[in-house]
């Protein structure tokens, strides 16, 4: 009984190990407009969304950070402070105005509780198009 007791506790921090191995957290569905890459935007504030998704228990969003670039130029037409926050759904652009068929890239930092934090890569699935 003692053996098998031994064994099953190494396999749960074995197991417990791999999954701190995983990161803190990762993002999930991101979206703009509720759609992945929408096409024909015409909106001027675009509201975006996301899900954090953890291995961990109680795993929380505490801050995010949106960068919005123009495709094609680089250039940066909205950068949000990071924000204390835990909302992720309908997070609403306060940019630069956006214009007509221009197709934008978006990236995303989020900060859990403990300060980790995970940042999306802006290309190519993070996009959208204006119309």
């Amino acid at each position: 009984m003692n053996r098998f007791l031994t064994a099953l506790c190494t396999g749960l921090l074995l197991l417990g190990c791999n999954r701190a191995s995983e990161g803190p957290f990762r993002l999930t569905d991101l979206q703009v407009n509720q759609m992945t890459t929408p096409l024909g935007i015409d909106e001027a504030e675009p509201r975006f969304s996301w899900k954090m998704e953890s291995g961990r228990y109680a795993q929380r969003q505490s801050a995010f950070r949106i960068v919005v670039t123009d495709a094609a130029t680089g250039g940066q037409v909205w950068v949000s402070d990071p924000h204390p926050s835990d909302v992720s759904v309908g997070v609403i652009y306060a940019g630069s105005p956006l214009q007509p068929r221009t197709r934008y890239n978006w990236e995303l930092t989020v900060w859990n509780a403990g300060a980790d934090s995970v940042k999306t890569a802006s290309w190519p699935a993070r996009r959208w198009l204006t119309g």
